[in-house]
């Protein structure tokens, strides 16, 4: 695929500083049990190209579900039109160093492929999922799913950049009900999708897989009657479900720097958080501390390059409780002038990237 895009660029009837080729295919499979009960079992593929350019000095974006060099072309000529019109209301003008050029590849580890078990076989494996979540006839109810999801990034330039990149990505959740009366109580294996890894089956089937699904349904059950919180002063143990909440919210958001830039004020609003904050702003106790690492492996979002070429490496967000670099792109940070990292990435091949999030993890501190 590699060498078909570099050609497809080559080909390309436009004029422009710098063009980019962003080629995606992926394969998706989800299954769903219900009191033992198969729900859904659905397989898709998704495929496409994304053609970037950049023209006097701004991005403009086009796509198209077809490799064809004519629908290729098409949306090349779609995101030249993009960048002319954009480039009338220029806040910030790019040169082609913003696009440097990138050579690699990087694929998931993994152990148990992900079609080593038939569409049969998980369902069989929900099936006794949702049986051993069944220890009482409080129970009301069980639940269990399966995501697991193919892709594959194929990145070319006009400069020379060639990456690859496969993607092998596991999603799992089960859950109980319980009820007693008016209360319900619901018990899971860390909330919905908690269990989601780069890698195969190996992750998901744990010797003591069963074990661990029993105990979900008896908290469930012993959540009936369970003390209503207490009001008191006393220590907080998060668990790992609200722990990566917590880290996603309270850090996540706010140091994206499309966001304190204005351009991201969704629904979730913009940020507290400055450009003159970074290097300085107390956001924790001098324990704290944030990496940004999409290298480790095995975690869902790792991955060599984000998805416009940056090289993804481990970074410090927060050091010793002190704010030191934002969630930014390329892009964001040439114009915030704050150092960011390598995450600038697409929701899919008919996305244009933007700052989103990923790994964030929050680190022991040291000689504690």
């Amino acid at each position: 695929m590699i060498s078909e895009l570099s050609k497809a660029i080559a080909a390309l009837n436009i004029s422009a500083d710098w063009i980019g080729l962003r080629a995606v295919k992926d394969h998706t499979a989800y299954r769903h049990v219900r009191d033992g009960n198969p729900q859904s079992n659905g397989k898709t593929l998704s495929q496409g190209v994304m053609v970037e350019v950049l023209v006097k000095g701004q991005i403009g974006y086009g796509a198209t579900n077809s490799f064809r060099q004519d629908r290729i072309q098409a949306a090349a000529e779609r995101a030249y039109q993009q960048a002319i019109a954009a480039s009338q209301w220029t806040i910030y003008p790019y040169t082609a160093a913003i696009r440097p050029k990138v050579v690699g590849e990087y694929i998931s580890p993994i152990v148990k492929a992900l079609d080593a078990l038939s569409s049969g076989e998980v369902n069989d494996l929900l099936i006794r999922l949702c049986k051993s979540l069944n220890v009482s006839d409080q129970i009301v109810e069980t639940s269990a799913s399966a995501i697991t999801q193919e892709t594959e990034h194929w990145f070319v330039s006009s400069n020379g950049s060639e990456v690859y990149q496969k993607f092998l990505l596991l999603e799992t959740q089960y859950r109980a009900t319980a009820q007693e009366g008016a209360i319900v109580q619901e018990r899971s294996n860390n909330g919905y999708l908690a269990h989601s890894y780069q890698g195969g089956w190996e992750l998901f089937l744990e010797p003591n897989l069963w074990e661990k699904a029993q105990r979900v349904g008896e908290q469930a059950v012993e959540l009936l009657t369970a003390e209503e919180c207490p009001t008191a002063t006393t220590h907080l143990v998060l668990a790992p479900d609200q722990m990566m909440l917590q880290i996603h919210e309270s850090v996540g958001h706010p140091l994206e720097l499309d966001r304190i830039l204005g351009d991201e004020r969704n629904y979730a609003g913009g940020s507290f958080v400055k450009p003159s904050d970074f290097g300085q702003l107390s956001y924790g106790s001098e324990l704290m501390n944030i990496t940004f690492n999409p290298t480790v492996p095995g975690e869902f979002a790792s991955y060599s390059f984000d998805d416009i070429g940056a090289p993804a490496r481990k970074e410090y967000m927060i050091k010793d409780g002190v704010l030191m670099r934002g969630l930014g792109s390329l892009e964001s940070q040439a114009r915030t002038g704050v150092p960011g990292v390598a995450c600038a990435r697409a929701s899919s091949w008919n996305r244009p990237p933007i700052d989103r999030m990923a790994n964030l993890n929050l680190e022991p501190a040291p000689d504690h």
